[in-house]
């Protein structure tokens, strides 16, 4: 795990990894978990130590049980120290580059290098955290794969502190803006898809085609009883044939798309709730957003046309 330890516009030492481009910020590890091991090895160590050789008063030897908890915790102590050591010896040198064409993870023995232009999954979170109701930071998360054979994957993640104590629209920062250009350029590859006439996944519970969505039925811990009537109906149609099939909603049936704290929301025209509300931080979100929106856009802009076309 990497801590909130950022350089923004550092010099760019990325030489040999040109397409990369400008280094935009710099994350070092500090080792917090392998310190944290370590730690926790010394400390069981010396309660082992302590159970084992010193005794209460008026004790001539130590207990058994005495001995037997002291053995546990030397032997516990020293599988802590070996990984805390393993780690901090492995993560030498660790650092992480974003750049406006990809990111760069350094270690002792070499690079490992996602360019953005090779993306086939994204996830981007920005998260305002609020302790006892204040402001504390925005902790961000950009993590990328890559569609290659060794399907590669790297991430960043920082915290940041908002001008204005969080209060207020968040201004996109660098990660956001990066982020979203990765989007734009995943959404392409998925517009390309979608114009061979192909159904691609967006987000687990939701698919994309050109006529519109096929949506995940509510799962049960999502129902009450208003959804009970539709829920046997659904059973019986399930149990009829058309089990595993996602019901259909067309762009022209969609009332409204909304983004609100992280929480992506579907309205279908005539529904007193969402449709469907998920994290914005899943695998290809964004970039499936963008390719709804504009499908929707299309779709409310023909609807316009053919109403005029009618008057």
């Amino acid at each position: 795990m990497l801590p909130a330890d950022i350089t923004s516009n550092s010099s760019d030492d990325s030489q040999g990894h040109l397409e990369l481009g400008p280094l935009i910020l710099e994350q070092k590890a500090t080792h917090a978990i392998a310190w944290l091991f370590t730690g926790l090895g010394v400390l069981l160590l010396l309660l082992g130590i302590l159970l084992c050789f010193v005794m209460r008063p008026g004790q001539r030897n130590a207990g058994l049980s005495e001995m037997i908890l002291g053995g546990i915790f030397v032997l516990c102590s020293l599988a802590c120290l070996v990984l805390g050591l393993f780690k901090r010896w492995r993560d030498r040198g660790f650092a992480l580059f974003l750049h406006t064409g990809g990111i760069r993870e350094h270690r002792a023995w070499g690079d490992t290098v996602v360019l953005f232009r090779d993306a086939e999954e994204l996830r981007f979170q920005a998260t305002r955290v609020f302790v006892h109701g204040a402001y504390a930071g925005t902790l961000e998360h950009l993590a990328v794969r890559t569609a290659d054979p060794e399907s590669r994957m790297l991430y960043f993640q920082r915290k940041i502190q908002e001008p204005d104590q969080g209060k207020g629209p968040a201004i996109a920062s660098e990660v956001d803006q990066v982020a979203m250009l990765v989007a734009n350029t995943i959404a392409g590859k998925l517009t390309a898809r979608l114009e061979k006439q192909e159904t691609l996944a967006w987000t687990p519970r939701m698919k994309i085609n050109l006529r519109g969505l096929e949506i995940q039925p509510q799962q049960w811990w999502e129902s009450d009883l208003r959804d009970m009537a539709k829920s046997i109906v659904g059973w019986f149609r399930w149990a009829e044939g058309s089990r595993g099939h996602w019901p259909h909603l067309a762009w022209s049936k969609i009332d409204g798309m909304t983004i609100e704290t992280g929480i992506f929301r579907l309205w279908a025209k005539g529904e007193p709730r969402p449709r469907i509300q998920i994290m914005t931080g899943v695998e290809n979100f964004h970039a499936g957003y963008i390719v709804a929106s504009r499908l929707w856009s299309q779709a409310r802009s023909r609807r316009v046309t053919e109403d005029a076309g009618r008057r």
